[in-house]
């Protein structure tokens, strides 16, 4: 990056070229305040706080517009250039009502940081200031309009960034207003982002309106786990309630944003939760303490292995890497062959590479100049990863950037080329011979991104044959690019592939004698002969088929490891405690195991996954494994399961899992977003 030499109040300094002059004082500790500008949105310039002085310039300018040119001499904290703030924010407070200390923003508000340093101490203003009606956004963000100062902030997040173009300004002068140009809810998967971005008071949270202030909290570092993103999240509690959730900046992950459902739906983790081990007896459930409940699942283990029948396992969405270690050892309690299942359509029955399970460009692929086209295969990234829907549109905006979909027609935040939706159409696309497959083959590099809900087309084997064969023809995979990326939707799948854990697909004749579900997701119980042991933080109603029930904590009650879709390790840290009788995931396997084998836990520390709190992970770039294979001309048999390719299967994006749909702000997001109640 080229440098140039220029002076910043008369110290000679070093700066990058291509940087403004606001950027370039603030990473050399020079401080210009400032409101409308953000890192992450496109300059507009209109709050006028961040005027500097220019040597050679008659007029004060906006250091967020201007860009360095070597030799520059520059002031910021001149008397005129005082002078000019502090008349400035006398205007911005003319219509600002004085209402602080009922302000949610109060602490954290950006304006009132700057009245301390440039504000007076009276008022000259003897007029009756304007008022401006609130606007209804919808079950998640809550507006004050009289507090706003048209920094527009809102506006080019909502037009520019997520593509809700019907937010703007109204009016001009002193009636300028930000509004709705048509009465609409403020749609959006990452609109909580609007609340951080906003320097003052004008949005907030709804969901928890006079509920707390920032220097009451304590914060935690943590991790999505709604969806396999892995977005950077930032936990505020207060005693034993976890009060908000915010995003924490990691430009390599999520940058600055994170989805509305870790952000709002945090609120499930304390409704119907389970603190007391339970036993079903006929019908009715009895609390047992924790060393009954072990021995009758010690009893019932044993008759497991003296009949020799299977160990069935359910692992949940929000299970970390520690616990789904121990997991993997549960399974070899039965002498017969035991397995995972799986009731929602994910899970690989067979593992080799771990590139047929991870995002293997990882993000950082989507701020490649040379990237110029992307095929979505059976995946709606809006509902599946809203962030990596927010860099596909970045990267749209930035350059000419295509992208095709195979799958139900998405609707997405910009332009895409629908293919088709037959899968004995997509024969074609195989070959080559689409119109889109020629293009790939014509740019220099492209990326194909598939779902999990591409697996119940056709069976495992033909979809690896049905991948190897386009991504070849279409030169996606070369000698010098490997563009394959999964998305997995579940905070936990990349970790079980990893570990290497398989999932059986159960016949409709199959009745399993023992099924141990862990963590909060779908099962079936489809014998009554069959014995469920549930293990997970939350009652709900598929709870009465289980005859066992185990309380553990949740992911922000704990210490623990995921893996993202890309194959990165990061940790999620305790935010508050569990409820008393609840214990953790890891331990509760452990006791489990203990009645086995007493050596275990021996094992256990020897093992370098339960010894580091952190695991590096890098990976060299490697030759693509499906040029390694001869395929043949045609397939003797092809089954197709479905007749159409689906992009994903729960439509609700605010309630696709057991835990969100006890979440209170989730289901008024799903009806007044969703279905438009009560307004259809």
């Amino acid at each position: 990056m080229n440098t140039i030499n220029v002076f910043i109040n008369d110290f000679p300094i070093k700066v990058k070229s291509n940087i403004s002059v606001l950027e370039g004082c603030n990473q050399n500790g020079f401080e210009i305040s400032r409101f409308c500008f953000h890192e992450k949105l496109f300059v507009a310039g209109n709050c006028r706080m961040c005027l500097v002085e220019i040597k050679g310039q008659a007029k004060l300018s906006a250091s967020c517009a201007v860009y360095f040119t070597e030799g520059m001499h520059i002031l910021t904290n001149s008397s005129v250039v005082k002078k000019a703030r502090e008349s400035i924010l006398e205007f911005l407070l003319v219509n600002h009502p004085l209402d602080c200390p009922i302000c949610d923003q109060g602490g954290e508000c950006d304006l009132q940081d700057q009245s301390f340093f440039y504000g007076s101490d009276k008022s000259r203003f003897f007029e009756y200031k304007r008022a401006v009606s609130n606007k209804n956004c919808g079950p998640l963000v809550k507006t004050i309009m009289n507090r706003c100062i048209q920094c527009t902030r809102c506006v080019r997040f909502a037009n520019d960034v997520i593509g809700f173009s019907s937010l703007g300004t109204v009016g001009r002068g002193s009636q300028i207003e930000i509004s709705f140009y048509i009465r609409k809810l403020f749609f959006s998967e990452l609109s909580g982002n609007i609340i951080d971005i906003c320097p003052v008071g004008a949005l907030t949270s709804k969901p928890s309106a006079f509920s707390t202030r920032p220097w009451e909290m304590k914060s935690v570092r943590s991790v999505d786990v709604f969806d396999g993103f892995g977005s950077n999240i930032r936990i505020d509690s207060r005693n034993l309630e976890i009060l908000r959730i915010l995003p924490y900046k990691n430009d390599f992950i999520n940058e600055e944003w994170v989805s509305d459902k870790i952000r709002f739906g945090f609120d499930t983790l304390k409704r119907q939760r389970l603190n007391k081990p339970y036993f079903k007896s006929s019908i009715n459930f009895y609390q047992l303490a924790w060393t009954e409940i072990l021995n009758v699942l010690s009893k019932k283990l044993d008759v497991l292995n003296k009949k020799n029948l299977p160990f069935y396992l359910i692992i949940g969405a929000f299970c970390d890497l520690k616990t789904a270690f121990a997991a993997k050892y549960l399974l070899k309690i039965s002498a017969n062959f035991s397995s995972i299942i799986n009731f929602e359509g994910y899970g690989l029955t067979s593992l080799d590479f771990q590139h047929f399970f991870c995002f293997n460009n990882r993000f950082q692929i989507l701020n490649d100049k040379n990237l110029e086209g992307c095929f979505l295969v059976s995946v709606d990234p809006r509902k599946e990863a809203p962030v990596l829907n927010l860099k596909l549109r970045k990267q749209f905006i930035k350059r000419d950037f295509l992208v095709a979909n195979l799958g139900s027609r998405l609707n997405l935040t910009f332009p895409i080329f629908q293919l088709t939706i037959n899968s004995f159409k997509f024969l074609n696309v195989i070959a080559g011979k689409h119109l889109f497959c020629k293009f790939l083959r014509k740019i220099e590099k492209s990326i194909a991104i598939i779902g999990s809900a591409f697996l119940n087309v056709t069976d495992e084997n033909n979809n690896r044959f049905f991948l190897a064969k386009f991504l070849i023809n279409s030169k996606i995979i070369n000698s010098k690019f490997f563009g394959l990326n999964i998305l997995s939707s579940r905070a936990t799948d990349v970790a079980i592939y990893n570990l290497g854990l398989k999932t059986k697909i159960l016949r409709k004749s199959s009745k399993p004698k023992f099924l141990f579900v862990l963590g909060d997701t779908v099962f079936q119980k489809d014998c009554i002969n069959t014995f469920v042991c549930f293990q997970g933080i939350q009652g709900n109603e598929l709870l009465i088929m289980s005859n066992v029930v185990l309380p553990s904590c949740a992911f922000t009650e704990k210490n623990s490891l995921f893996i993202n879709i890309e194959g990165r390790f990061q940790n999620s840290q305790k935010a508050v405690s569990m409820p008393k009788n609840s214990k953790l995931d890891f331990d509760i396997i452990l006791s489990i195991l203990n009645l086995f084998d007493l050596n275990l836990m021996k094992k256990f520390k020897k093992n370098f996954l339960l010894s580091q709190n952190k695991i590096p992970f890098y990976k060299n770039n490697q030759n693509p494994f499906f040029s390694l294979f001869s395929f043949p001309v045609y397939m003797t048999q092809i089954k197709l399961v479905n007749k159409t390719f689906i992009s994903i299967f729960n439509q609700n994006y605010y309630q696709n899992n057991l835990l969100l749909k006890n979440s209170i702000t989730m289901a008024k997001s799903s009806k007044m977003l969703l279905t438009k109640s009560p307004f259809v």
